[in-house]
């Protein structure tokens, strides 16, 4: 009787558990993200000319999107700010046929890795992530979007940039 009882309450223990497990992986998942993507850039040097470019899928609902640079370095990078320009094309979904068309923006981001005392602004030990927000962008049902971003920097080939990332969140 008494094993039982104890296989029982490992069951319930390890039900709870899971249960646990379960909601915590619920919570954490905003839901709010739409696309987030990472591209490499090439550790022994990013050209100047040579953008990073993203293709966001149609999004499902219309609204404000919130977007977001992310940027991962190495010790190997010579500066303690990048200067991007970020160019967001907005396709819309009835191009055909009617006069919507394409709008472009483009943005030059200023990207400090050093706060105002002098310390990394940065998370990570040899690899330093860094995000850095955009201005929102208005999408409606089904409109898609692409992003070009390349480094404005006087040096045409920057080392140490690891990874250029987007995030893209509903608002």
């Amino acid at each position: 009787m008494q094993l039982r009882t104890k296989r029982q309450r490992l069951r319930r223990l390890i039900s709870a558990a899971l249960w646990t497990l379960v909601v915590v992986t619920f919570l954490a998942c905003s839901g709010q993200k739409v696309y987030d993507s990472y591209c490499h850039t090439p550790l022994a040097g990013w050209e100047k000319n040579d953008p990073v470019e993203y293709d966001v899928p149609p999004v499902k609902v219309a609204g404000d999107y919130a977007a977001e640079v992310g940027i991962r370095i190495t010790d190997a990078f010579p500066f303690t700010a990048l200067f991007l320009v970020v160019t967001e094309t907005v396709v819309p979904s009835n191009k055909v046929g009617t006069l919507s068309r394409e709008t472009t923006t483009t943005h030059v981001l200023t990207c400090d890795f050093m706060n105002a005392d002098g310390k990394d602004a940065g998370r990570g030990l040899s690899y330093h992530q860094f995000a850095y927000p955009l201005p929102s962008i208005s999408l409606q049902e089904g409109d898609s979007l692409h992003v070009s971003i390349r480094h404005d920097m006087k040096r045409e080939i920057l080392t140490g940039v690891s990874d250029i990332g987007l995030t893209l969140s509903k608002e």
